[in-house]
């Protein structure tokens, strides 16, 4: 399922930079924005019980 969201673009920036870090660190090229946006917001939602 996609969803379209606004992100802001400073956020928007700090998440590509933080994929392309850690790619470069870990070697991983299954690291993605949607991948690293899904990882966020299920931490959120969890961390709040929901």
């Amino acid at each position: 399922m996609t969803h379209n969201t606004r992100i802001k673009p400073s956020t928007k920036d700090r998440l590509r930079r933080g994929v392309d870090k850690l790619r470069y660190e870990t070697g991983d090229r299954e690291i993605s924005e949607a991948s690293m946006t899904e990882a966020a917001l299920d931490e959120y939602l969890n961390a709040r019980g929901l």
